[in-house]
């Protein structure tokens, strides 16, 4: 399931599920299955993270270790195994801009005259939950979401399956389907 990963945003975790950085990802070697990221205080050298890249049309879920070598960057040597993900797993808290570009019908896209601005709350491999306001929803429909994350945008496709009323907000628990665009 290894992908290029050069260019993709990245989400830094630390062993207690703490948001260390977001950030973009300069280089992907294969053969070493490692990811060169910018060099940011928050990424201790020697220390264990889970790394959760945007890919779609699911992202992928690594552990790794940060290390430091020649030049300006950081190193994260990626763990074999660790992408894949069972719901019982953790799912990835996040606070992330984001924005629903279209809605699906049949299979097609439908472009909305203005996207609709939401809030990413979590994320992992299998799905996702926004916040948006009440009534903008119905479940059960099929959405296409651009993530404002570093690197630029990622377009991932989601139906919603459940939601819940939070004060003037609702919550949507979506699951991916199909490829995004991107």
């Amino acid at each position: 399931m290894r992908k290029e990963y050069k260019g993709c945003a990245a989400l830094i975790y630390d062993e207690e599920a703490n948001q260390l950085a977001e950030l973009k990802i300069l280089d992907y070697d294969a053969n070493e299955n490692s990811v060169e990221v910018e060099d940011l205080p928050s990424l201790a050298v020697g220390a264990s993270c889970e790394v959760l890249i945007l890919t779609a049309p699911t992202p992928h879920v690594y552990k790794g270790r940060i290390h430091k070598r020649g030049g300006l960057n950081k190193v994260i040597t990626l763990y074999r195994g660790a992408e894949a993900e069972s719901r019982h797993e953790i799912r990835f808290k996040i606070d992330m801009p984001a924005s629903i570009e279209s809605l699906v019908c049949d299979g097609k896209p439908f472009p909305l005259h203005s996207p609709v601005e939401i809030r990413l709350v979590n994320i992992s491999k299998d799905g996702m939950r926004i916040r948006v306001k009440q009534r903008t929803l119905s479940d059960g429909d099929m959405i296409r979401v651009r993530l404002k994350a570093a690197g630029g945008g990622k377009l991932l496709t989601a139906i919603a399956i459940y939601h819940r009323d939070v004060e003037e907000y609702a919550e949507y628990g979506c699951s991916f389907v199909g490829g995004g665009d991107e």
